[in-house]
């Protein structure tokens, strides 16, 4: 059959009998912060080493060429980005557990310090009757 998914035995990369089904495709955020997918999603296998490997053809022509050029993409930057530099990556855009602790201990000093402030704020207008401050 033509479009009869194609499961492979082994990597073509590196040799692994070991995949992750997956369902990819394009998707659009929406107004209320969810996904919407704009294509059909199609099943890919991943590979342990990030390998992926299509194992449905997408009908469409124009689906087939955006699914291949995001593909042959993804494996280019595989085969340039090593290790050391996917690592950096991942440092520039995540926080360290250590900085998420600081901040997090930063966050809770400004929360009491402005529970004090509208804590002293009540207090006053009570004392001063109405809550209406004279000037």
């Amino acid at each position: 059959m033509l479009n009869q998914p194609q499961v492979p035995d082994k990597c073509p990369r590196c040799g692994s009998t070991q995949f992750q089904l997956a369902k990819i495709g394009q998707y659009n955020v929406i107004s209320n912060g969810g996904y919407q997918s704009l294509t059909k999603l199609h099943d890919v296998m991943v590979c342990l080493c990030g390998h992926t490997v299509l194992i449905e053809r997408p009908q469409r022509r124009e689906d087939r060429q955006s699914l291949q050029n995001s593909l042959e993409a993804a494996q280019k930057y595989r085969e340039r980005a090593g290790p050391e530099q996917i690592k950096a990556e991942l440092e520039r855009d995540f926080v360290t557990h250590a900085e998420f602790e600081a901040l997090s201990e930063r966050v809770s000093t400004l929360e009491a310090f402005l529970q004090q402030l509208t804590d002293t704020d009540q207090h006053e207008g009570q004392e001063n009757g109405s809550g209406d401050h004279a000037k």
